[in-house]
């Protein structure tokens, strides 16, 4: 008779199988960690990298259309300390207006965000369908109504602001008009205005102050300053 030789199954214990599986569990929950981590961070970089592009592209473009504003209008400029509306020679943003520049009405203001904490940054534009008055009524009350505007469109440039403020500079005026007696390169003296009063003219410059909110800041808040330098005449 032949002996038989007792069969090695070959496989694993029950307890290998747990050690086993308790490590894959492990280094999979580390993983899926790091992993889930690496994602949010790429989430919140991402969303501030559009923040502060929509930040960066609507001062830039208020800052463009304020250089293009209509000179001979210049008592038709008003501005707060949180929005201001004006005329200017530019592209609307309405396509359906057309692609070429023209006259158009154009406000810039915040506006509460229904959608989340913060406001947005909103820009106004009417087509001007009207010869503009090109001075002031003698009487120094201005009829807005003799400036025939079409239809007006909205614009979100910029969402999560929780700030918006503009400052008008004009050069402070010299007392010594003579040559004797005055520094070489003296810094230009401003005056600075929160409020623009209605017909006081184009100041020299405008700053703007444009404050999002911002959770990874330190101080939950990210400022933008930038200055539009007016061309043509300004107001003394």
């Amino acid at each position: 008779m032949r002996s038989r030789r007792p069969r090695h199954n070959a496989g694993f214990t029950l307890a290998e199988l747990l050690v086993a599986s308790t490590v894959l569990a492990i280094v999979l929950g580390t993983v899926y960690t790091s992993l889930s981590s690496s994602v949010n961070m790429w989430k919140i970089g991402e969303a501030n990298i559009h923040t502060y592009q929509d930040a960066r592209t609507s001062l830039d473009i208020v800052a463009r259309e304020l250089q293009n504003m209509v000179q001979g209008a210049a008592h038709l400029f008003v501005g707060a300390k949180d929005e201001f509306e004006f005329y200017a020679v530019t592209r609307p943003m309405n396509v359906e207006d057309g692609a070429d520049p023209q006259v158009l009405w154009i406000k810039y203001r915040v506006k509460s965000d229904p959608k989340d904490e913060g406001k947005l940054f909103i820009r106004e534009e009417r087509p001007v369908e009207s010869p503009l008055p090109s001075k002031p009524p003698r009487d120094g009350e201005f009829d807005k109504t003799i400036v025939k505007l079409g239809s007006e469109s909205q614009f979100e440039l910029a969402a999560g602001v929780k700030k918006l403020e503009f400052h008008y500079y004009w050069l402070e005026p010299e007392k010594d008009t003579s040559l004797l007696g005055k520094p070489l390169n003296a810094p230009a003296k401003f005056i600075i205005r929160d409020e623009h009063e209605e017909k006081s003219g184009i100041p020299q410059a405008i700053r703007i102050d444009l404050t999002l909110l911002d959770p990874n800041a330190e101080t939950g808040e990210t400022r933008f300053t930038t200055y539009a330098v007016m061309h043509g005449p300004t107001t003394p």
